[in-house]
């Protein structure tokens, strides 16, 4: 795994050492963050959801490829919206976010269901 890869597991503490990566490489990656028939299930979303796909834009990977960027301002109500709102991902990213710079609702706040 790389500085900024970690493994999720139940309950998933957003630690000073994951704030560091954040802060140094700009990203982090939490694998197992959700499920795989979650993953598939968003994937497909993504994939087919002709309204992402028109508001899309790509930018050159510098390897030859493009790498598609769909971004919101808030999120939807649809499978996107869901996993966005989630405990897992509202917890993880306010943790590592400066305050200062964008406040986040808390996961209670943001109508997380218990699909998720």
């Amino acid at each position: 795994m790389s500085s900024s890869e970690f493994k999720y597991s139940a309950p998933f503490e957003a630690t000073d050492e994951v704030k560091a990566a954040f802060d140094k490489n700009g990203y982090i990656i939490v694998r197992g963050i959700l499920a795989p028939e979650e993953l598939n299930r968003l994937k497909k979303v993504l994939e087919e959801n002709k309204d992402i796909e028109s508001h899309q834009w790509a930018t050159d990977d510098g390897e030859g490829r493009k790498s598609r960027l769909t971004a919101w301002l808030y999120p939807g109500n649809d499978v996107t919206g869901m996993y966005a709102r989630s405990h897992r991902m509202v917890d993880t990213v306010s943790k590592i976010l400066v305050q200062e710079q964008l406040t986040l609702p808390t996961s209670d706040e943001c109508n997380d269901t218990d699909m998720l």
